[in-house]
């Protein structure tokens, strides 16, 4: 029969294995969690961003449709001097008729003007949903590893030194 020390030997070594594998758990659950904060962080970061860059086209496109706006009334204030000119001393009805005309030319290009503006920016409100939606999915997949698989490590490693200290009383 063998001394006792060298029967217990089975159980001392799987003890330390099972404090050894739980330390390892802690810390991977600890470099899991780092890794997880920081890719949370690069999920907002970019969130942020890419929403800036949005708000951005979105300040864009309104002062691109200003610009066309005045552009566009501009050449109907022409169009309309012109036709005073043409007209030279005449006044009357046929004068007022097509500066009318004018006016409602230049309302209905403005009215579309806008309306195309609404629609992009419209468009780019959405796909912000979108980009709060993906970077809140990105969020969401980069969580830490939880406490449950450190331990279920340390389930594992007392059941073995369990089944160690078994062992040794059925020997």
């Amino acid at each position: 029969m063998c001394p006792p020390v060298m029967a217990a030997m089975p159980m001392i070594i799987s003890a330390i294995s099972a404090v050894g594998s739980i330390a390892l758990a802690v810390d991977a659950q600890k470099t899991g969690t780092e890794q997880a904060l920081q890719q949370q962080q690069a999920a907002a970061d970019a969130y942020i961003l890419e929403t800036h860059q949005a708000n951005k086209r979105i300040t864009e496109e309104n002062k691109a449709a200003a610009q066309k706006k005045g552009d566009n009334n501009l050449k109907a204030r022409r169009a309309g001097a012109s036709a005073v000119t043409a007209a030279g001393s005449t006044s009357g009805l046929s004068v007022q008729n097509v500066l009318g005309d004018f006016r409602r030319s230049e309302g209905i290009v403005n009215d579309r003007i806008d309306q195309n503006n609404e629609a992009v920016t419209d468009q780019i409100d959405f796909d912000m949903r979108g980009l709060q939606a993906k970077a809140q999915n990105r969020i969401n997949q980069s969580t830490p590893p939880g406490m449950g698989e450190v331990y279920g490590v340390a389930l594992r490693g007392a059941g073995s030194f369990y089944n160690e200290v078994q062992d040794y009383r059925d020997a």
